[in-house]
């Protein structure tokens, strides 16, 4: 897979991209970054966080699912059966978008799938029995099929179209380096003080990054025009 990978990467750079238009300069003489310039990077910077932990928190579960609940006492094939439903519960995640929930506020859209994700993972490090871990799983692979649909209609919404596809590669970097060390990182963690505790940190750091979200991500146009309509 590695040689597959290394040849395929080869040939995309060969083949495409040498073809490309180089990246226009920037002159020496460019005037420093604005305020609101510097705001929409850490707009940016949030958003990636945000859709980084996301993937880190999902494939870390996907891949430590079978050991996590073994430590809670869950036979192997049930943990593995439960397993198989959390790719089924994207849908329903996603079938939040075509019922027009989250239409026209991406800033919901983003804190709707971190509440998901912060609501399963709590119910995961404190649930008491079988069927609330399993509804905890669901619930963390139905912010996942949030996240997923949600990353191109949020950049578009607060950054526009002219840097779409740049910025949507960013994201998917980052997206990528946190699903390579999600699994491992999970199972290091846990190693260290357990699957509950886990759990528990990234339940606060989705509830965090949730609350955050609507300051963070409140576009700064529109409090400038709420600033000048007040008296």
């Amino acid at each position: 897979l590695a040689a597959l990978l290394v040849v395929s990467a080869v040939l995309t750079h060969t083949a495409v991209f040498r073809h490309l238009p180089a990246s226009p300069t920037v002159l020496d003489g460019a005037p420093p970054p604005s305020p609101a310039a510097r705001l929409e990077s850490l707009r940016f910077l949030f958003v990636a966080a945000s859709f980084a932990a996301g993937t880190f928190a999902s494939s870390g579960l996907t891949a430590n699912l079978l050991p996590a609940l073994g430590e809670r006492g869950m036979p192997p094939a049930t943990a593995a059966m439960l397993g198989g439903v959390m790719g089924l519960m994207q849908l329903p995640g996603r079938a939040l978008l075509m019922t027009g929930a989250f239409s026209g506020s991406p800033v919901r859209l983003l804190g709707g799938s971190l509440l998901l994700h912060a609501a399963g993972l709590a119910a995961l490090a404190t649930a008491p029995s079988a069927l609330a871990i399993a509804a905890g799983a669901m619930l963390v692979a139905a912010g996942a099929g949030v996240t997923t649909l949600a990353r191109p209609h949020l950049v578009q919404s607060l950054f526009g179209d002219a840097d779409m596809g740049h910025l949507n590669g960013r994201l998917a970097r980052s997206q990528q380096l946190a699903r390579a060390a999600g699994p491992l990182a999970f199972a290091w963690l846990a190693g260290a003080a357990g699957y509950r505790a886990v759990f528990a940190a990234l339940a606060l750091t989705f509830a965090g990054f949730a609350l955050a979200s609507a300051g963070v991500l409140d576009d700064p146009r529109k409090t400038a025009v709420a600033n000048r309509r007040s008296p």
